[in-house]
């Protein structure tokens, strides 16, 4: 992504952190008004805003508006890639946008953290930190496995644990 500064940003745009939306102040094109609502959904989910030809994610840009800096991943907390309310953006690293992802898809335990071990027919939680797969242990129960994955993201996850 090219850069922008937050001073350019505020020039063209009004943010409303409440929603998390962005509006022209001004014209930028014939077709399209001011205080007119920025940006369209891409298929991968996020909200994308062209300036000047150039595109860019609106959750980055709403986090550099707010905050006149860009880290160098913003994690959505709650996982909703559209939703851009500021409050929902927090400065991460790779490690820690991955902590917070959602249950893979093909997951078929129905609990994160948590797959069947065909061999012993139990349940088996796992749980990967500082690039390493941590073994929780096997447990009769996926629910069992999956509190074992859920104290365990707590201690080592914090604030970015995501349980389902």
């Amino acid at each position: 992504m090219s850069e922008i500064s937050q001073e350019y940003l505020k020039h063209w745009f009004w943010y409303r952190p409440d929603t998390g939306d962005f509006h022209w102040r001004k014209s930028p094109a014939t077709k399209i008004k001011p205080w007119a609502q920025a940006g369209y959904l891409n298929p991968n989910g996020y909200v994308i805003i062209r300036i000047s030809g150039k595109t860019f994610l609106a959750h980055r840009l709403a986090y550099l508006y707010m905050h006149g800096y860009l880290p160098e991943i913003i994690d959505h907390i709650n996982g909703i890639k559209n939703d851009n309310r500021i409050c929902n953006l927090r400065a991460a690293d790779d490690s820690k946008n991955a902590m917070n992802r959602r249950i893979r898809s093909d997951n078929t335990t129905g609990f994160k953290g948590v797959m069947f071990h065909k061999k012993n027919k139990k349940f088996v939680s796992q749980i990967q930190t500082n690039g390493e797969q941590k073994h929780l242990g096997y447990y009769a129960t996926a629910e069992q496995a999956h509190q074992a994955y859920v104290a365990a993201a707590k201690e080592l996850h914090g604030e970015f644990a995501r349980f389902q």
